[in-house]
């Protein structure tokens, strides 16, 4: 593989923590491993490297996989981790947001296609959803089909930290999320230690559910395009986030990987461009592939148009259905019962109980429960 070289050491090439103290000590990825034994797999893996960047940049985003034309090295390294897996996924729970390809290929892409490495991730998460009852949570989104705005504590969360979950698209399809930073005021909220991280989970099980839906729909990957609004922001406000802001995180890159497809960054104060400006010959290139800084606000709607529609930027309301099962449309003019519709169940009008009735309602995805809600007060 082109982007792992072992240098002329023949010993690297065969155990994956070889070290003999030249240049070739890196880890080689067990794909190369298995080449090493497999004359066919060598042949393909001297055509088609393991990794390709967009616009054939190395240091550039990492390609999205097409779930339905996967390239060969790509197709290998998912099998050889579902075999790596086999007796961990025989006993997860069966909700292809957490076992199936899609998320085996976002572990995959956190690595870089190790396949150890994502074995590694896969088993730490499974551990720690059940050591958590994270699966609770997890179906309790699913079987009230929750939307963002029904999330327990989404209120109390976005009165202290203002964001905006999923209110738009990008125009690859990907959802947006825009936090403003400016706005973040820790002391304001209500939440107790435990809700606010319970809220949070809460919000990346949601996250996890929305991505596969989106990434099975479109057969491709599917990841969050993110907008940080830093108008009004501080070093001082800044700094009193950072213990929550941390902590949050944490369960981010460990347990919810390879989920974010770009960062944009508007409203830079004067302290902050300077702040990066100093920092950017310290970035890796492939992450500051990943940041859009706009220096000036009025370059904002220019910019952020080349990635989304301006509704999709602007969007104080969700633009689309995000929930785990949205409602089924039936075009104009056409009456038929929508798949997936629990068979009929006849009974008296007279006997037909109004909250009942409702309920059936909200649970069908046609109506959202607030709606009802503010009809009926």
């Amino acid at each position: 593989v082109s982007t792992q070289s072992t240098g002329n050491c023949p010993q690297a090439a065969l155990e994956p923590q070889h070290k003999c103290g030249c240049h070739c000590s890196r880890r080689v990825p067990p794909l190369l491993i298995l080449a090493s034994s497999d004359s066919s797999l060598e042949s393909a893996m001297a055509d088609e490297p393991l990794l390709k960047y967009e616009n054939d940049n190395p240091n550039g985003l990492l390609e999205i996989e097409r779930l339905d034309q996967l390239r060969a090295p790509q197709e290998r390294c998912l099998a050889q981790l579902k075999s790596e897996l086999d007796a961990d996924l025989a006993q997860a729970p069966p909700f292809e947001e957490v076992r199936g390809d899609v998320r085996l290929l976002r572990f995959l892409r956190a690595t870089k296609y190790d396949v150890m490495e994502s074995a590694q991730m896969f088993r730490t998460m499974m551990a720690w959803r059940k050591s958590a009852d994270i699966d609770a949570i997890r179906n309790d989104i699913v079987n009230r089909n929750l939307c963002q705005r029904t999330l327990p504590g989404y209120q109390e969360f976005t009165e202290a930290f203002p964001v905006r979950f999923f209110f738009g698209q990008d125009k690859e399809g990907n959802p947006v999320c825009r936090d403003m930073l400016g706005q973040f005021n820790p002391k304001e909220c209500s939440l107790s230690e435990d809700n606010l991280q319970r809220f949070w989970i809460y919000h990346l099980e949601f996250r996890m559910l929305l991505l596969d839906r989106l990434s099975r729909e479109h057969n491709r990957m599917m990841l969050v395009y993110e907008i940080k609004d830093l108008e009004g922001v501080g070093l001082g406000q800044l700094w009193s986030c950072k213990p929550v802001l941390q902590k949050l995180a944490k369960i981010n890159t460990t347990y919810y990987v390879e989920t974010t497809r770009r960062v944009a960054v508007i409203n830079l104060p004067g302290i902050f461009q300077a702040l990066y400006t100093a920092a950017k010959p310290f970035i890796p290139e492939r992450s500051k592939a990943k940041i859009k800084i706009i220096d000036e606000s009025d370059q904002n709607e220019i910019v952020i148009s080349e990635d989304m529609c301006l509704d999709s930027f602007h969007a104080t309301e969700p633009v689309f259905d995000a929930r785990p099962t949205p409602p089924v449309v039936i075009p104009a003019g056409t009456f038929k019962t929508p798949p997936g519709t629990p068979p009929h169940v006849k009974c008296n009008r007279t006997d037909l109980d109004v909250n009942e009735f409702r309920k059936a309602m909200v649970d069908l995805g046609i109506v959202y429960a607030e709606d009802l809600e503010s009809r009926y007060q």
